[in-house]
């Protein structure tokens, strides 16, 4: 470490501030397309240009920052910087795009070497440990700096260290909540990065879940190292349900679904998990024991990284699937077939089934992303492929341009049209309006590659075989725009350095601010910070936000209030019985200029065509006119007697400028009939297991006599194990060690004479080794304290042990070797050291991965003399463990130089 205080004070004064200074907690964030790019800036550089040349570098750390993509960094050259920005500080601290010096632009930037002297001056006190550790010396000196742009920068920082804190409700008020800023969108709560138990570095994407079961709402949040589930149904008081950890990676992206079980007459739920540039696979969690937990049920592993996922046919508000279509789960940008998507049908959740997979192999075909629409409009015949009474649209952003498919045969789709634009960059994600009728889309490098404000493109859709660009909108800063969403006539989306921002899409040939909340009040500039994504679905009309560098934020919408007004259901949940009737009424609230319309349709939720006759229509209002209209809706008589069951109707597509507000969506029970209860066996989905795992298959019985019930298992198939419990609602055994399909039969019945039954089966698969991550390759000082952090994945999830084991290098002493993290003091000579770490599962299978530790020896950095005189120097080298004491001895000795403990110096 080396730090040099310079300035015209008393060295008392300068041992002060050096024991203040604060540690900076930074945000590692790799990113996709082409990452890993060097950019290199020499203090005799010149500004132009992508800095991607050694031998043309650019100037200013600022400047290479706004030319760097996700993932790339920044290498500097020997030389003298001075931090006169917030941008330049944040990208010195964050690691967003990693910026190292101790290169040589002689050498080609090739590698580091501490020859290389990087000096860093005018960096705020605060800060300088932080950034002495990464290598740079740091002159903590601001003379000949504009005294107002110091003060900004401090301002500024400080803002950022505080977005590690929880946040409290706050209103937005003259353009600010709290330290946000903002517009018709107030601050509810936020649960920052430090909040999470596996104490992540970084978020990613977010997706809502309203569980049907009991009305609650959750925030499922990806992280750099897992994925959290918190409960959000009071939005002022979030509370973490748990963080499921997983392998180390930037990227993660979320989708659920859920379904009705009849047997067991509840639904059942579960998050679909993908990680690009990771080995796991789509994790799927199992979200059926909210509120008390979730839990991983495993992996599916066809695709082994994937950059998104993607349910099609379903419900955004409540991953349940519309009428008369199958859902599909499809992975995009996985490590397979180039990245083009793929398609699994979903007929038991658990066990997703591949159906269509690109023949393929060519990187042309990569998806970064997907979405889709269902339309029953003239297009479904004169555009598809075959006519029919739907056609399942796909839309598929391909990099380069965005595609059109036919995805109605998902087993074999077929290209309706390629689109391009002027100044494509990076066709990165897009979603479709309500009235189907254009398609937006979001470039993530243009405002980088053309110097543009945020840019957001919307192309009409008469021709699906040749959409034309409508409209672009243009933001106020050169914020990236990532990925957005519509809910009724407005546009959420992530904005990346800006937070959220919100469109009024009415008028689509015109869209127009109507919102934002800034995530990231240090800055706007055009770079990967900030808000990932959003979700504005909850039936509640809370709007979740997740940020990179701060977690989770729960926001109220206010842009749901224009002068034509909101339409929403004046309750959200009615309950009738069979043979009834419910009537719903719907308000046009908060305004009532213009003539004004809304849609809304029927879906059969748990219910089916004999339950119910789904039906859609229109509403609408004449100006001036607020009377509250009734929706009547008839449940015929069924002889059968049944379970309750739940119906939806939604509100959508509102025209007139009229908005969709909360609640939008109706939830109607139709009440259980009586007589003779049916017997159900319910002893779950098929299950997927690991060879020699313990199996628990815990049965689910209504409509017995619990006094009399005779319960039976039997093993039907497979290689035959020995279960305990076989006359009991639970069987519990072994797998056997070799891969087998078994399947068991449960039946069940009572002195009533009432019975039943029901069949399982069981999968054994061959143990997976775990999958190893030593972490990133180190390079520190000598005497330094050093962590190595390791982390392990095992798709069946079973126990494992840590060892770290040094194969290189001289010799240290590792504490703590059979932990995941474990500790060791640096050489105090330079070296190279090689750490193993072997992590083996409870069945004996063994994953190793390495890391690689470069020690370096500081050079000790004397200031030059002050002219001023009166002044002192303190030049630190060594580690942080330099005593206080010593530190206080020395500044009562003002004249004098005298060397301490491991090179600490005192120069007047």
């Amino acid at each position: 470490m080396q730090i040099v205080l310079k300035n015209s004070r008393l060295l008392q004064f300068c041992v002060l501030l050096v024991i203040a200074l604060l540690c900076f907690k930074s945000v590692s964030a790799v990113g996709h397309a082409e990452h890993d790019k060097a950019r290199y800036v020499s203090s005799t550089g010149i500004d132009s240009g992508k800095c991607d040349n050694p031998s043309e570098p650019c100037r200013s750390i600022s400047y290479a920052g706004l030319q760097s993509n996700k993932g790339d960094r920044i290498r500097m050259a020997a030389g003298t910087y001075q931090v006169e920005d917030v941008d330049t500080l944040f990208y010195l601290l964050s690691d967003l795009v990693p910026v190292n010096g101790l290169f040589s632009q002689a050498t080609g930037f090739t590698r580091p070497d501490t020859k290389n002297i990087t000096r860093l001056s005018g960096v705020p006190l605060e800060f300088a440990d932080k950034l002495a550790e990464k290598g740079f010396t740091v002159i903590v000196d601001s003379k000949g700096m504009d005294a107002k742009k110091t003060l900004q920068i401090r301002k500024k920082m400080q803002i950022y260290e505080r977005l590690s804190e929880a946040k409290v409700s706050a209103s937005c008020k003259d353009g600010f909540a709290g330290d946000y800023p903002c517009e018709n969108l107030d601050l509810l709560s936020h649960v920052p990065l430090s909040d999470f138990s596996i104490n992540p570095s970084a978020a990613n994407d977010v997706w809502g879940f309203y569980d049907l079961n009991d009305g609650k709402e959750y925030a499922i949040i990806g992280l750099y190292n897992g994925v959290s589930v918190v409960e959000v149904t009071n939005p002022e008081s979030p509370r973490i349900v748990a963080s499921l950890e997983s392998q180390s990676t930037s990227w993660r992206d979320i989708k659920v679904y859920q379904h009705f079980n009849s047997a067991t007459a509840q639904w059942d739920s579960y998050a679909y998990v993908t990680a690009d540039s990771a080995s796991v696979g789509t994790m799927i969690v199992d979200l059926r024991s909210l509120p008390e937990s979730v839990s991983i049920l495993g992996s599916e592993a066809s695709d082994i990284s994937a950059h998104n996922v993607y349910l099609s046919n379903v419900d955004y508000s409540l991953g349940v699937t519309l009428n008369d279509v199958q859902p599909y789960l499809h992975i995009a940008g996985s490590n397979r077939q180039g990245g083009a998507f793929s398609t699994y049908r979903l007929d038991n959740p658990q066990r997703p089934i591949a159906i269509y997979r690109n023949v393929s192999s060519s990187r042309s075909n990569y998806s970064h992303d997907v979405s889709s629409m269902i339309i029953k409009d003239q297009r479904k015949d004169t555009q598809c492929l075959t006519p029919g009474p739907l056609c399942e649209i796909f839309f598929d952003f391909n990099e380069d341009n965005f595609q059109i498919w036919d995805k109605t045969n998902n087993s074999n789709p077929g290209r309706l049209s390629t689109t391009a634009y002027e100044n494509v960059s990076y066709v990165h994600s897009g979603w479709y309006t309500e009235d189907k009728q254009v398609v937006v889309i979001h470039d993530e490098l243009d405002e980088m590659d053309y110097g543009l404000n945020t840019a957001v493109r919307f192309f009409e859709l008469s021709d699906l075989r040749g959409p034309t660009l409508l409209s672009t909108w243009f933001g106020p800063t050169g914020a990236i725009d990532h990925n957005g969403f519509v809910r009724g006539n407005r546009y959420y989306m992530s904005n990346y350095t800006r937070g959220m921002t919100v469109l009024d899409i009415s008028d689509a040939s015109n869209p127009y601010q109507v919102g934002f909340f800034d995530t990231f009040p240090v800055s706007d500039n055009t770079s990967f910070n900030g808000a990932w994504g959003v979700y504005p679905y909850l039936p509640s009309g809370v709007v979740l936000i997740s940020d990179i560098s701060s977690g989770l934020y729960i926001v109220r919408d206010n842009t749901v209030s224009p002068p034509q007004g909101g339409v929403r259901f004046t309750e959200q949940n009615y309950t009738v019985e069979e043979g009834g009737s419910v009537s719903l009424n719907i308000e046009r609230q908060g305004g009532n200029q213009e003539p004004v319309s809304v849609k809304w349709e029927m879906l059969y939720g748990s219910t089916d065509s004999a339950d119910i006759t789904v039906a859609t229509g229109e509403l609408t209002w004449a100006d001036g006119d607020s009377q509250v209209q009734t929706l009547m809706i008839e449940i015929p008589a069924d002889e059968s007697p049944e379970p309750k069951e739940t119906f939806f109707v939604r509100l959508y597509d509102p025209k007139g400028g009229l908005s969709v507000a909360s609640p939008g969506l109706a939830m109607v029970e139709i009440a259980s009939s009586s007589g003779v209860e049916q017997v159900v066996v319910d002893i779950g989905e098929d299950l997927s297991v690991s060879a020699g795992q313990t199996v628990r298959i815990e049965a689910v019985v209504s409509g017995v006599d619990e006094g009399s019930a005779a319960y039976n298992w039997e093993q039907i198939a497979g290689e035959i194990v020995t279960p305990v419990g076989q006359n009991s609602d639970v069987l519990e055994f072994t797998a056997p060690i070799i891969e087998s399909q078994l399947v068991f039969s449960l039946s069940v019945s009572d002195d009533q004479g009432a019975s039943a039954s029901s069949s399982i089966t069981v999968s054994v698969n061959a143990n997976q080794n775990p999958v190893v991550d030593a972490g990133n390759n180190l390079s520190v000082q000598t005497n330094a304290d050093v962590s190595l952090r390791g982390s392990a994945t095992d798709i069946e999830s079973e126990d494992l042990t840590f060892l770290w084991e040094q194969t290189a290098g001289p010799s240290v002493s590792l504490n703590q070797a059979n932990q995941a993290t474990a500790q060791f003091s640096a050489p105090s000579i330079s070296s190279q050291l090689i750490f193993a770490l072997t992590v083996t599962d409870s069945m004996g299978g063994i994953g190793v991965d390495s890391v690689s530790v470069s020690v370096v020896s500081p050079r000790p950095v004397v200031a030059p003399q002050n002219s001023g005189g009166g002044g002192c120097a303190v030049v630190m080298t060594g580690s942080k463990d330099s005593s206080l004491p010593l530190l206080l001895l020395g500044a009562s000795v003002l004249m004098f130089r005298r060397r301490y403990q491991k090179g600490l110096n005192l120069e007047c």
